[in-house]
């Protein structure tokens, strides 16, 4: 009976040693897959391009409605009153500095993004 404890009690410490490499294995292998700074030094790219478009995403649906050019103008001559003259409400120097820079992004980002794309599927066709 004795005999019989200690063989059992060998087989659970052996078992135990046995699924604490196994969970020491996986937990290093897990903390690997989910470090992001290891994949945005592996592959700086597609992070940025996910930066990229969650901004635009953002930019876009925070974006006012436009206005059509009548009915700005008819609101800058309401505000004004009805004896000036008819020109179109004026912009704001932070609304022409953000479309002046979009405009620069977007003349940048889309050759970049397009080689990218072209690069990563003849990658996958070779394989």
């Amino acid at each position: 009976m004795t005999d019989r404890i200690a063989l059992l009690a060998e087989e659970a410490t052996n078992e135990r040693e046995r699924l604490s490499e196994a969970f020491e294995s996986l937990e290093q292998e897990l903390g690997e897959l989910t470090d992001w700074r290891r994949m945005v030094r592996r592959d700086p790219v597609v992070p940025l391009a996910l930066a990229l478009g969650t901004g635009l995403l953002v930019g876009i649906a925070s974006r006012p409605a436009p206005r059509s050019r009548s009915r700005q103008t008819s609101l800058s001559s309401d505000a004004r009153g009805s004896n000036s003259s008819r020109e179109p409400a004026r912009h704001s120097v932070v609304s022409d500095l953000a479309s002046d820079t979009w405009r620069e992004i977007k003349t940048m980002a889309i050759p970049l993004i397009a080689g990218r794309l072209i690069g990563m599927l003849s990658r996958a066709q070779r394989r």
